[in-house]
């Protein structure tokens, strides 16, 4: 059996579909073979991307069924099967408080540019890596990451008692830390 790619998109279509996807599996299996390779089928996952409920269809590879789930991670970006980036931007928000929380306590005695420097170099990537696939449009996402930024703002100028309104804005001017949503907006339209 000879493997060829499958294009690049089709309609679906329920059954031939399916059917098609087991046999490219199938190629690849040979192709692997052939080359003295092996796939970890239980690494392997499948993820229907739909509005859909999920096909019943099982796929395998290397006489294992594959497992199927509801979302997953990709190059460092966790895809769900309704596109929805909510467990995305909690998994990265969970990442970056405990970074940020690390930085507080090992560094609450260095300069303030220092640890302007660390949050730039440790938290802010965590927050924007991917962010051009992935761009919040729901308010309490984009709250839920201004808020990283707003307290990295506090570690920053070692100051996390002043309530005074504005205090915090101020901070991000004097720091020359633009929004989270600014920058990605910077983004896009570069």
């Amino acid at each position: 059996m000879k493997w060829k790619p499958p294009p690049s998109y089709r309609e679906t279509d329920i059954f031939n579909d399916h059917h098609t996807l087991q046999e490219d599996l199938k190629c690849l299996q040979g192709w692997a073979e052939k080359w003295g390779m092996r796939f970890n089928a239980t690494k392997c996952y499948v993820m229907s991307i739909s509005h859909k409920p999920p096909s019943t269809f099982m796929y395998s590879l290397n006489n294992t069924i594959l497992k199927t789930v509801p979302s997953n991670p990709y190059l460092g970006i966790l895809f769900s099967d309704n596109l929805k980036w909510r467990n995305h931007i909690s998994s990265i928000t969970k990442k970056a408080n405990c970074t940020l929380g690390f930085l507080r306590r090992n560094l609450r005695h260095c300069p303030a540019a220092c640890r302007r420097n660390a949050y730039l170099a440790l938290v802010r990537p965590l927050l924007e890596y991917g962010a051009v696939a992935w761009d919040p449009y729901q308010a309490q996402d984009i709250d839920r990451m201004e808020r990283i930024q707003r307290t990295a703002a506090r570690f920053i100028a070692n100051d996390y008692r002043s309530r005074r309104p504005g205090f915090v804005t101020g901070l991000l001017t004097r720091h020359n830390l633009p929004t989270l949503q600014e920058r990605r907006v910077a983004y896009t339209s570069a």
